[in-house]
């Protein structure tokens, strides 16, 4: 059985990019990962609170707890962090809406379909993935964000089951048609997402904050972006889909 757990960056609302990233690893690893992340964060901060949760926001602009300590400590502990993804055995596939908005298509509809458009996508990918490892997933989505809509919810559940992208793949049957909804606080796996959804969402609007440079940590974990069976070296389309 593989987790997706998946996280956005940015907002459907925003005329910059919106982003959707899964991070995909079999079911053996979602609990080791908590104890290597509990021991990488007190190492890095030992007077927080052990259960403070990893924010990519949070981090680079010294928010909440992470306060307390110096830029230069803070983006070490996101390089160690971007480096254990780059590590890890999973695989990472990412859409990014480019479509800008406008006074003329800044309304709740236009933003709704703009968001549930890379719903779609996402889940297609991850279908499709999970057509080539010829395996079983099930999503777990970080309910943060999209609690309060109870429409999109709906329509990602039903994109699982009955997607106009997805029912013609195979493996769209092995995906279980109930994801999760988890709040990112209780896993940290969904907060490893975040900071993967977060460097995406850099790389493709202003990769450079202060002494943060998203263009390094994007690389570290490109080699965890899914790529076409065919061929191994591209990524665009597989990995990465920009719509």
């Amino acid at each position: 059985m593989y987790f997706a757990l998946i996280d956005e960056s940015g907002k459907a609302t925003d005329v910059g990019p919106f982003v959707l990233s899964a991070l995909i690893m079999e079911d053996s690893l979602f609990f080791d990962i908590e104890n290597i992340i509990m021991k990488m964060k007190l190492d890095a901060f030992p007077k927080v609170d052990p259960w403070l949760e990893i924010h990519a926001n949070y981090i680079v602009h010294g928010k909440s707890d992470y306060r307390r300590y110096d830029v230069n400590v803070r983006k070490s502990f996101m390089n160690k962090l971007y480096g254990y993804i780059s590590t890890m055995d999973c695989t990472i596939i990412s859409v990014i809406s480019r479509n800008k908005l406008s006074p003329q298509n800044h309304s709740k509809k236009y933003v709704n379909v703009r968001e549930f458009t890379s719903w779609q996508y996402l889940i297609e990918r991850i279908a499709k993935y999970i057509d080539k490892i010829n395996g079983m997933a099930i999503l777990i989505i970080d309910e943060t964000e999209i609690s309060h809509d109870i429409t999109i919810r709906d329509s990602i559940k039903n994109e699982i089951k009955n997607g106009y992208y997805t029912k013609s793949i195979k493996s769209s049957r092995s995906i279980l048609n109930r994801p999760l909804f988890m709040d990112s606080k209780d896993y940290v796996g969904i907060q490893l997402s975040d900071l993967v959804a977060y460097s995406v969402f850099k790389k493709y609007s202003n990769p450079i904050t202060g002494v943060f440079d998203f263009n390094t940590f994007f690389n570290m974990i490109y080699n965890k972006f899914d790529t076409s069976p065919y061929d191994k070296s591209k990524v665009d389309g597989y990995g990465i889909k920009e719509i």
